[in-house]
């Protein structure tokens, strides 16, 4: 068994280490390993192992999904859907709240648009030790009340 995992690490660094690109590197150490260490011929094994991959159902999906971004992409269906809905959305009373991008930084990054009608409020846990929030108000004035103060934020 240690022969084999030598063969692996070796052959595979090897190949990496000469400047190979990866999926040709592990290519070839596969085929290497398989003509080493197993009695099926590779004419045999790699034809059917590559026809069983082409051949499985679950590959209809990913081309399927390429297109329907590119449809998405190429016509701005998405914002006229958007842009579609919004108004709809406007109509109805109260807040609303829009997650505008997320990222996974050294700590988690939210991007949020809030919208809260005259006189509603939010009521929020508090954040972790060593977290921030920065507010930006658009419109009106927001109406902060951290503990026992109150502070007022214009636009």
């Amino acid at each position: 068994m240690t022969a084999v995992f030598t063969g692996l690490f070796g052959i595979l660094f090897g190949l990496l280490a000469l400047g190979a690109w990866i999926g040709i590197s592990l290519a070839a150490t596969a085929m290497l390993l398989a003509y080493l260490f197993t009695d099926v011929p590779i004419t045999r094994l790699l034809p059917q192992h590559a026809y069983n991959i082409l051949t499985s159902s679950e590959l209809v999906a990913l081309p399927l999904f390429v297109l329907m971004g590119e449809f998405l992409f190429r016509t701005n269906l998405s914002k006229s859907l958007f842009n579609g809905l919004a108004p709809w959305a406007g109509l109805l009373p109260g807040s609303k709240a829009v997650l505008l991008a997320k990222a996974n930084a050294c700590r988690e990054v939210e991007l949020w648009e809030w919208r809260l009608e005259p006189g509603e409020q939010y009521l929020s846990e508090p954040d972790a030790e060593g977290w921030s929030e920065q507010l930006y108000v658009c419109e009106g004035c927001l109406t902060l009340v951290l503990g026992e103060q109150e502070r007022r934020l214009d636009s």
